[in-house]
């Protein structure tokens, strides 16, 4: 597990703390790497650290305890069982971060630099503490086809100009669309179950996601009774986490890369065995309805209520946030136990930008089913009109909203932003179904829109869609593929709407974008 620093808060405990790292260090030969923060390369080598890299330790440490750098400690179950050191510089804003020394003990010297585990955790540690964090620089030379996937494990992919990595918000995340289909006709599925220290669940949870099935991962934390006798989340009790993997021969030797990853994770800190039981699809489908539901992001749960059969209430986290919806799965929706790519999309970019601090007032355009609405709710955000020109969308949300129990905070209505001019060039709703509903023009401008709707609406539909925002605002949007991403892009950015992201997942698209 990794403990930082300034996660020691009274003197006297980190005063043991360094103490204890300096001993450490200086006993002996480690895996080690300093520098100074510069642009140099970082080349790790078995060797003792002389008396004034000690000293320079020293003030590394104390810099990180006082909050100009971070920095922490690997160790195994104990802070008396040190394995090993990181140490990250930052920029004075904290939107950049370089690693800028280590040192580990040499049991876990024998991975490539970018794959270690020690430093995976490292970085989960370091995005949690800076969540502003817009780059950071881990300077180990050219990365490998591996380094690359453990790195996109953490939501981490390379700047054009090497050495620093764009954080999670940037990711473009790619799904092979048949291969996810295949999986869901195959009979045999694995169940994978492992309880972890809350320490290692972050780090755990992205290894079960990137070799487990999409939406079928999740982990459910310890219980106990509150002061008044309520039930909450006990935050130092094991997680027990859970994914399911499909028995195919695409899928084995991902079981494999996941047994030999918590080996080497086991090498660092811990582990128990992972519990592997084979269950039929539908029994693997009939658990996920019980705990999983959809799971789309970081901490999106969608549990579908068709008019088959009700799903039961996930289990839940504290930090996940749950959406319930009911489809009609005809016309709008998840079908065939599939959510739709633009959906996911949408829903991971909002998780990424859409900041309740900044956006407190925004418009779903095109609700659908409501869902983007509920999510922004979700975020935080207690004001949202939702809007929608097909009066069955527009009944679906409004039931949806009640079934949230957030008709305070979203207000669902029929409409559209309304076309100033007349072409009606990919959007085919009759001029009476795009008319400005009376609650939009009280609203505006709005501080984000959402928009997941088809390219060529977007096309027709951007200028109305700046004109609402404010100067500053955000649109959030997805539903087109690769041959309209250039028109689409081309129509923003005629109207002042600057792109800031694209995400990719399918081959579907979607766009984040700044009115300027």
């Amino acid at each position: 597990m990794f403990s930082a620093y300034n996660w020691f808060e009274k003197p006297e405990l980190f005063a043991t703390v360094r103490a204890t790292s300096l001993a450490w260090a200086g006993s002996g030969e480690k895996w080690v790497a300093t520098g100074t923060g510069d642009e140099g390369t970082l080349t790790p080598v078995n060797r003792t650290l002389a008396a004034a890299e000690l000293a320079g330790l020293k003030e590394q440490i104390d810099s990180a305890w006082e909050g100009r750098a971070f920095g922490g400690v690997i160790t195994g179950t104990n802070l008396g069982d040190l394995r090993g050191w990181y140490h990250f510089t930052l920029n004075p804003k904290k939107t950049e971060a370089r690693l800028a020394g280590l040192a580990l003990d040499p049991a876990l010297a024998g991975f490539p630099p970018l794959q270690n585990p020690a430093l995976h955790l490292a970085l989960l540690a370091l995005l949690k503490e800076f969540p502003a964090l817009e780059a950071i620089f881990l300077p180990f030379g050219e990365p490998s086809e591996e380094d690359f996937e453990d790195l996109w494990m953490l939501r981490l992919i390379q700047l054009e100009d090497g050495g620093g990595w764009l954080t999670h918000q940037k990711v473009s995340v790619k799904t092979d669309l048949l291969a996810y289909m295949a999986d869901l006709a195959t009979p045999v599925w694995y169940e994978l179950t492992l309880t972890v220290d809350p320490a290692l669940v972050g780090l755990v949870l992205r290894l079960f996601i990137r070799y487990g099935h999409k939406n079928k991962t999740w982990h459910t934390p310890t219980s106990k009774t509150g002061l008044l006798g309520e039930e909450i989340e006990d935050k130092t009790a094991p997680y027990t986490v859970v994914t399911f993997l499909p028995n195919n021969p695409n899928n084995r030797p991902k079981l494999d890369s996941l047994q030999e990853a918590l080996r080497n994770l086991a090498k660092v800190s811990p582990l128990p065995e992972v519990s592997i039981q084979e269950v039929s699809r539908a029994g693997a489908v009939t658990r996920e309805d019980r705990i999983g539901g959809y799971r789309i992001g970081k901490h999106f749960i969608i549990n579908v209520l068709t008019e088959d059969a009700a799903r039961a209430e996930p289990e839940v986290a504290a930090e996940d946030l749950f959406i319930k919806l009911k489809s009609d799965s005809k016309r709008f929706g998840p079908q065939q136990g599939f959510i739709h790519p633009t959906s996911q999309i949408t829903l991971e970019l909002m998780e990424d930008w859409l900041d309740a601090a900044q956006y407190k007032k925004v418009l779903d355009l095109g609700t659908g089913t409501g869902s983007l609405a509920i999510a922004a709710v979700r975020l935080g955000i207690n004001q949202v009109l939702a809007i929608d020109p097909d009066h069955v969308a527009v009944n679906i949300a409004r039931e949806n909203v009640v079934l949230n129990g957030l008709e305070a905070k979203i207000v669902t209505e029929a409409g559209s932003l309304g076309l100033k001019d007349r072409d009606q060039t990919g959007y085919t709703f009759s001029e009476e179904l795009q008319r400005r509903p009376p609650s939009l023009d009280a609203a505006l401008p709005f501080d984000a829109i959402l928009a997941n709707l088809f390219g060529p609406n977007l096309v027709t539909l951007a200028g109305a869609i700046s004109e609402a925002l404010r100067p500053g605002g955000l649109l959030i949007c997805s539903g087109f593929k690769a041959d309209h991403l250039a028109e689409v892009t081309t129509a923003f950015e005629k109207v002042r709407l600057k792109i800031l992201a694209k995400h990719e997942l399918s081959g579907w698209f979607g766009l984040v974008c700044r009115k300027i």
